[in-house]
C-alpha cells in the first residue's frame, strides 16, 4: 500500500534531527511494530484507512486519550495509539544564511513558498537528503541544510542516539485456551478466517487494546483477542502436549500417498483407516484398539468445537462408525481413505466423506 504524508523516513534521516540541538516540542514519532494500523477516529472501533510500518516516521498534531491524531495526505483524520510510537523530540534550528527560501518540495526546482530572514527560527520536523522539513511562520516547507545553523548534512551526520530498528524487541502470543477464532478485523462481531489451538504461539504484527494482529498458517493478517492469549517478550517455550500433537500429525504426514490395504497394519507396504491410526499413535507409545468403532472410546470424547491437532474423528451412516482419521488442525485430517486413494489429507467437512459422528482425545 503507499504511504501517504510523512510516510517512511528511515532512522538514519531521524538520526539528523535528533543530533540538531535546542529541543523544540515532541511533534515527532517512530512506529515500534512491524504493522500499524491507521484509524478514522481515536478507538479500536474506528475504520481502518491505512497502516504504517516499523521504523517508520509519523508527524504527530496532537495527542489526546492514548491516541496521536498524525499527518497524513488527503486525510483530515488520521490517528494510531501512542502505545507503539516513539515519541521523538524535533528540534530548533536558526536561519544562518543572509535568506533561506521556503520550498513545497525537497529540491531547489519545487516551488517558493517563502523566504526566511537570517536568525529567523524555524522547528525542525524531519530530513529528507540534503532538506530539512520544517515549521516557519510561513508555514510548512523544505530548506536547505546548509541554511541552518545547524551545518552538517543529514547524509553525513552520524546516527548516535536514534534507536535501531532491529534492536526492537519482538513479542509473542501464545494461545491459552482451547480453540481460539482468529477474525478478519478486530472485533467479535468481524469474520472468523482461521482457528488456532493452546500453546500455539505466534509473533505479534500490531498490538491494539483488546486485540493482537498475527499471520496465519495461510499467510493471511488476523487478529486474536487479548483475553485468550498470554503475551510475553521471550520466544515461547513449546509445552511438552502441544509439541507431542505436532509430532504425531508431521509423524501421520510422512505416509501421505501410501496404500490402503483392508486389515492392512504396515504404514509403508498398506494399512486402512483404523490400521492408520493405531500404527500413529502406537509410535509415541500411545495404545488404542483396531477398530474405528472401538477407537471412539479409547480416550475422552469431546465435541467437533474442540478439537486439537492429533484427536481422531469419526464418520458413519446412521449413527454406526465405519471410519477413522487423524485431526491435523485448520479444520484439515488425514486418514487412510479407500484404496483408490490410499492415504490423503482433506477437509474435516469435505462433502465426499461419510457423515461425521464424533470425536475423541487420546493425547493427554
Amino acid at each position: 500500500m503507499k504511504k501517504r504524508g510523512i510516510g517512511k523516513f528511515t532512522f538514519g534521516l531521524l538520526g539528523s534531527l535528533l543530533l540538531t540541538t535546542n529541543i523544540y516540542a515532541s511533534s515527532v514519532g517512530v512506529v515500534n511494530v512491524e504493522n500499524l494500523n491507521v484509524r478514522s477516529g481515536p478507538s479500536t472501533s474506528s475504520s481502518i484507512i491505512d497502516y504504517v510500518h516499523l521504523g517508520d516516521v509519523i508527524e504527530i498534531l496532537s495527542t489526546k486519550d492514548e491516541w496521536h491524531k498524525i499527518h497524513m495526505d488527503n486525510k483530515s483524520d488520521a490517528y494510531v495509539h501512542s502505545q507503539y510510537v516513539e515519541v521523538k523530540d524535533t528540534q530548533s534550528s536558526l536561519v544562518s544564511s543572509e535568506e533561506a527560501n521556503l520550498f513545497d518540495g525537497p529540491n531547489v526546482m519545487a516551488g517558493i513558498i517563502g523566504t526566511l530572514k537570517n536568525g529567523q527560527s524555524v522547528k525542525v520536523l524531519y530530513a529528507v537528503d540534503d532538506w530539512y522539513y520544517v515549521e516557519t511562520e510561513q508555514g510548512k516547507g523544505y530548506i536547505h541544510y546548509k541554511t541552518l545553523s545547524a551545518t552538517k548534512s543529514p547524509e553525513t551526520v552520524t546516527l548516535t542516539q536514534a534507536s535501531n530498528p532491529q534492536e526492537i524487541k519482538k513479542r509473542y502470543a501464545v494461545v491459552t485456551t482451547s480453540i481460539l477464532n482468529v477474525r478478519h478485523e478486530p472485533s467479535t462481531s468481524s469474520k472468523k478466517i482461521d482457528k488456532v489451538y493452546q500453546n500455539n504461539a505466534f509473533e505479534i504484527i500490531s498490538e491494539l487494546e483488546d486485540w493482537v494482529s498475527i499471520k496465519t498458517a495461510n499467510g493471511s493478517t488476523g487478529y486474536l483477542h487479548k483475553d485468550y492469549v498470554s503475551i510475553s517478550d521471550e520466544v515461547p517455550t513449546i509445552t511438552e502436549t502441544s509439541d507431542l500433537r505436532q509430532q504425531v500429525v508431521n509423524y501421520a504426514l510422512q505416509f501421505k500417498g501410501n496404500r490402503y490395504v483392508y486389515g492392512g497394519n504396515s504404514l509403508t507396504k498398506g494399512v486402512d483407516c483404523s490400521g492408520f491410526a493405531q500404527q500413529v499413535m502406537k509410535k509415541f507409545g500411545i495404545s488404542i484398539s483396531r477398530t474405528s468403532r472401538s477407537q471412539i472410546n479409547d480416550g475422552q470424547r469431546i465435541s467437533k468445537s474442540d478439537l486439537l491437532p492429533g484427536d481422531l474423528v469419526f464418520f458413519g451412516y446412521n449413527g454406526r462408525i465405519n471410519h477413522v482419521a487423524i485431526y491435523m488442525g485448520n479444520n484439515m485430517i488425514i486418514h487412510a481413505n479407500n484404496p483408490e486413494s490410499g492415504i490423503i489429507v482433506n477437509a474435516l467437512n469435505d462433502r465426499r466423506m461419510a457423515t461425521y459422528i464424533g470425536a475423541t482425545r487420546v493425547i493427554k
